[in-house]
């Protein structure tokens, strides 16, 4: 049976939550602390069994229906990070996915912070990720709503940068954090040629006075190269794959009980 609420928002399928969220450590390169997590929203469909963003993205994100399913799974991160606090687990902040649709809202900016509000949460623990599509917007309020995010203390965060997205348009929107590219994680310095073009994409974005992430790492030895590249910050099977709410803990707390939560990123 499904279970609605919000204007007929399917929010249970079967007395499970329709909206499961999961968290994958980001770590410092030069350290490896774990200063930030990554969120990644899944949903449980009947048919189909657990569906990772890969699978449902890019319909969602021209779905009107995105920015009530945006709304519902904020609310849950947010009841899921004062979990965390409570059980003494450090982080900077936790990203969680926002729609372009939603970032467009004119309210955009105003309605994250009341929900914040009622969950008694300070902006600067949250994260907003964005899709590379953003860079393709035109009109200027995609770029206005991540100014005013980040001047209300939140974090921007856009995904997939040196890929196929317009790196030259990344000083039109003032984001504090871009992520590469998993194709950015299997660069070698071998390869001169590769190594330079991510070099330069890096190199970009720290003069924009933001810091890189590069996802999918997967072995130590690529750190050596991730610190050559100047990138602060890495996160894929080597920091910690992506895990279940109840499964995040304190860092001094016995983590041998975790399953491997990997799916298709």
């Amino acid at each position: 049976m499904a279970e609605s609420h919000d204007n007929n928002l399917q929010t249970t399928v079967d007395g499970v939550r329709a909206i499961e969220i999961y968290y994958r450590p980001v770590k410092e390169t030069a350290g490896n602390e774990t200063v930030f997590y990554q969120s990644q929203i899944r949903f449980n469909a009947p048919s189909m069994g657990v569906l990772p963003p890969a699978r449902y993205a890019a319909v969602l994100e021209a779905s009107p229906q995105s920015v009530k399913i945006f709304e519902l799974a904020f609310r849950q991160f947010l009841k899921a990070l004062n979990k965390f606090s409570q059980r003494g687990v450090q982080y900077d902040w936790i990203s969680i996915a926002m729609p372009v649709r939603y970032l467009k809202k004119p309210d955009c900016v105003q309605s994250v912070a009341a929900m914040c509000k009622s969950e008694i949460m300070k902006h600067e623990r949250i994260c907003f990720e964005i899709s590379p599509s953003v860079l393709e917007e035109t009109d200027g309020y995609a770029a206005s709503a991540i100014k005013e995010l980040v001047d209300n203390d939140f974090h921007v965060m856009i995904t997939g940068i040196g890929g196929s997205c317009p790196v030259l348009k990344l000083g039109d929107f003032p984001a504090d954090f871009f992520m590469l590219s998993p194709l950015a994680a299997t660069v070698s310095s071998d390869n001169a040629k590769a190594f330079s073009c991510a070099k330069a994409v890096i190199d970009l974005i720290n003069e924009l006075g933001s810091d890189a992430i590069i996802c999918d790492v997967v072995e130590k030895s690529q750190l050596k190269e991730l610190k050559e590249l100047e990138c602060t910050y890495y996160t894929g099977k080597l920091s910690g794959t992506f895990m279940a709410e109840r499964y995040v803990r304190a860092r001094n707390s016995d983590s041998s009980d975790e399953p491997e939560q990997n799916l298709t990123e």
